[in-house]
């Protein structure tokens, strides 16, 4: 159980990573090509969609995290 544990624990890390550099990436890239003006209504409160989808990118790695710890307590 011990290699399945520490698969889940990389594979949930390289996700977070991937999601947060894609999230970066599309972030920097409406501002390049938008302007701030572009970039403010992107990150605006009242846009949900953005949340929404950065939370779904999100939680299948927080997801293989937390699988990783139940396998390293499991006997």
């Amino acid at each position: 159980m011990k290699s399945w544990s520490r698969f889940c624990l990389v594979a949930g890390y390289l996700w977070l990573m991937v999601a947060i550099i894609l999230f970066l990436a599309a972030t920097i890239g409406t501002w390049m090509h938008e302007g701030y003006d572009g970039l403010h209504k992107l990150l605006s409160p009242f846009e949900s969609t953005n949340y929404i989808v950065i939370i779904a990118a999100i939680a299948p790695g927080v997801g293989l995290i937390m699988l990783s710890e139940k396998l390293q307590t499991r006997p």
